[in-house]
Formats: structure tokens, C-alpha cells, sequence
């Protein structure tokens, strides 16, 4: 994590990805302040004076958030706010997001995932087709329904 202007960059390297890339992108700057409200705050009593890890996201013995962890929390965050809530789930709306708001740039997704290319966005997350045959087929019910 570096501090740029009034945000921050995280970066990832490549032997902790999936797809086995570097990952580098910015935070967007209005979450910046909760970010150095943690790393100020929260993370020096965390860590209890240790400095084990050079890791962000830490448990309260101080060593690194394992992902069967993080995804416990991203299920409390989504039970209290009502709402099932899973990584793969911020992926998934993220790529369908993205495509509808850019249909023609299916690159733009597969960047925003880290993908090699858009195949696999095209395969998992367009529904663009089916949504469009779907609305298309409740138009044509509603012109031949009988009133």
C-alpha cells in the first residue's frame, strides 16, 4: 500500500493472485479516510507492538487475515445488512455492472477482474443476451395476452 495525493494504491503481487498477475490499483479517495483511520488507529492495537506482518487486513493475534477468514467477514457484513455477501459476489457485480453501463467493452470488465481477456467475462458474467431475449419474450406475452 503506498499513499498517493490523498488516496492510496494497493498492490498485489503476482504469487498471491489467482490468475498469477500483479494487481496495482487505486483506492477510491473517499474510502482513503477509513483506511487511515484503521491503519492509525485499529492496526497498532492488533498488532500489540508486534510488527510480524507487513500485511493491511490483520486478526487480533496480529498475523495475517487468512481468506477463510475474510470470508467469514464478508458474511457478517452481509447478514447485518440483510443481504447474502461473498467476494465472488463483489466480482460478480462488479463485471455485471460494468457491462451494462459499457455492453461494447467486455475488456473493460475483464480488466476491472484482472482476466487475460474477455472470453471468460463473455462466459461467466454476460447475461446481456438473455436479459434481452427475457424482456423480449414478456413484451411479446404482454401483446398476445387476452384481456
Amino acid at each position: 500500500m503506498v499513499e498517493v495525493g490523498d488516496t492510496y494504491r494497493i498492490d498485489i503481487p503476482a504469487e498471491e493472485t489467482k490468475a498469477g498477475k500483479p494487481i496495482s490499483s487505486l483506492m477510491p479517495s473517499h474510502l482513503a479516510a477509513h483506511l487511515r483511520t484503521y491503519v492509525a488507529q485499529y492496526r497498532p492495537v492488533l498488532l500489540r507492538g508486534k510488527t510480524r506482518t507487513d500485511r493491511l487486513w490483520i486478526n487480533r493475534g496480529g498475523d495475517p487475515l487468512s481468506p477463510c477468514a475474510m470470508y467469514g467477514i464478508f458474511q457478517r457484513i452481509g447478514r447485518h445488512a440483510g443481504i447474502e455477501l461473498r467476494p465472488q459476489l463483489v466480482r460478480h457485480t462488479l463485471a455485471t455492472t460494468l457491462m451494462s453501463v459499457a455492453p461494447t467493452n467486455l475488456g473493460l470488465a475483464a480488466a476491472a477482474l484482472t482476466h487475460k481477456g474477455a472470453r471468460m467475462v463473455n462466459e461467466v458474467y454476460d447475461r446481456s443476451g438473455a436479459e434481452a431475449s427475457q424482456a423480449m419474450w414478456r413484451r411479446l406475452r404482454r401483446t398476445l395476452t387476452c384481456t
